[in-house]
């Protein structure tokens, strides 16, 4: 037992054991944890500091702690993240959410703006955060979130529970299991877009390769999902797609014959596209 033999109790003497042992790099994530395992606001540290914790919080920091020393984002490690404003629960069998995922559905807005679409359809829809936002951005739409790992759609469901927003989720490879009858006014395909030749962080690392990867150019998904509109079976009038810079001339030349609007990140940099149907 390191820590009890150390002398470690108070506020202070955890942060300042703990700051040796993860290092200063995680010194504000320490602070983070700490501070939601007691209910208090940071800055309550530094006021508080001479507070004894019990033995158990002590524990349970230090086990934190030691996900994050390992890799494990903090998403996971709280077991939750914040998005949009939202409170979003998180497992590591989904990907935690993305600030440019933010931009992409404030682009979908914008566009939108004045007007509803009737049924909205989340690809690949993971923790679920983009199905939700279109359920609460039209409340009079219908939309379905799809996804082929039933454990993300477990996810997904709970984090709907208690918000009072209908969502149809479904267990679907891309378009396989997504009803063919009626017309899809808005179709969100969030899907895995990193080349596997990529090196990633031990932190990305953490997360469902399934969920990010696609090939060596990072666009399998992509293009079997191009496949499956080219065949006619679904009815749908535009598409938004989430990327890398570095992707959109082929994004571009698989979706060459819709239309393709490029749209940018706040860096100016081409991220995401719409694609008309006609």
């Amino acid at each position: 037992m390191q820590w009890r033999t150390q002398g470690v109790g108070s506020i202070t003497q955890v942060l300042k054991v703990g700051k040796k042992r993860w290092g200063v790099g995680l010194q504000i994530d320490a602070e983070v944890l700490l501070t939601e395992q007691l209910g208090w606001e940071r800055s309550a540290l530094l006021t508080q500091g001479d507070t004894v914790l019990p033995w158990g919080t002590v524990v349970r920091h230090a086990a934190a702690m030691t996900l994050r020393q390992w890799g494990w984002p903090m998403g996971y490690v709280r077991g939750w993240a914040a998005w949009r404003g939202r409170r979003i629960t998180l497992t590591p069998a989904v990907l935690c959410p993305r600030d440019e995922t933010e931009m992409l559905v404030e682009h979908i807005a914008e566009q939108w703006a004045g007007r509803t679409p009737q049924r909205v359809l989340d690809i690949g829809t993971g923790s679920g955060v983009l199905a939700l936002w279109a359920a609460e951005q039209w409340p009079h739409a219908t939309v379905m979130g799809v996804d082929w790992s039933a454990a993300a759609l477990r996810v997904a469901a709970h984090n709907a529970r208690g918000r009072k927003l209908n969502v149809d989720w479904r267990r679907s490879d891309l378009l396989t299991a997504v009803p063919r009858d009626p017309d899809w006014d808005v179709i969100i395909a969030n899907l895995p877009y990193v080349p596997t030749t990529l090196p990633q962080s031990p932190t990305v690392a953490r997360e469902p390769a399934e969920a990010i990867f696609s090939g060596e150019d990072g666009l399998g998904h992509l293009r079997r999902l191009a496949e499956q509109l080219r065949s006619g079976q679904w009815r749908w009038g535009e598409m938004w797609l989430e990327f890398l810079p570095q992707q959109w001339p082929l994004i571009k030349h698989i979706y060459g014959e819709w239309a393709v609007t490029p749209f940018c990140d706040a860096g100016e940099e081409i991220f995401f596209a719409r694609v008309r149907a006609s």
